[in-house]
């Protein structure tokens, strides 16, 4: 739900300058500094947060009047090193990891999930095909009752 509230302020933001200066009434940019400097927000919510602080305080709109953020701030420096620059030296990381052979342990997970999805393929087939019988041996019964009664 918080995650859908920051991005919905994100949307409405975007290039219009009424939208920013009442987001900057409801969070501050002291807030988002913490926010996005706090080790407990987790990665995913911490990157909505920047998304916010560029949308509310940093993007010059033609039409701005207002004074933007300033960023020879102490917290604009440990936000700038800690958390931009530490996620720029780990994509090398991530893209090892991406690029990285896959292990013994992955395909055999990966065939695990397939075996599922055939065993659960072959129940709903069979269930198909169990009330496919039970349908037509109703329908038989029905209609020999229908024939004894006629008689």
């Amino acid at each position: 739900m918080h995650v859908a509230v920051i991005e919905l302020i994100c949307a409405c933001v975007r290039g219009c300058n009424f939208g920013r200066l009442q987001s900057r009434k409801l969070i501050t940019v002291e807030v988002l500094f913490d926010s996005i400097l706090s080790e407990a927000v987790p990665y995913l919510l911490r990157r909505r947060y920047l998304r916010l602080l560029y949308e509310v305080y940093i993007r010059i709109l033609p039409d701005d009047t207002n004074d933007v953020i300033d960023f020879n701030t102490e917290k604009m420096y440990q936000m700038m090193f800690y958390v931009i620059y530490e996620d720029l030296r780990q994509y090398a990381r991530y893209y090892q990891g991406l690029l990285s052979p896959q292990s013994p342990e992955d395909f055999r997970d990966n065939e695990t999930e397939q075996n599922r999805k055939k065993a659960i393929e072959g129940i709903s087939q069979k269930s198909v095909e169990d009330v496919r019988k039970r349908n037509t041996e109703r329908t038989r019964q029905e209609m020999d009752n229908f024939k004894e009664v006629r008689q």
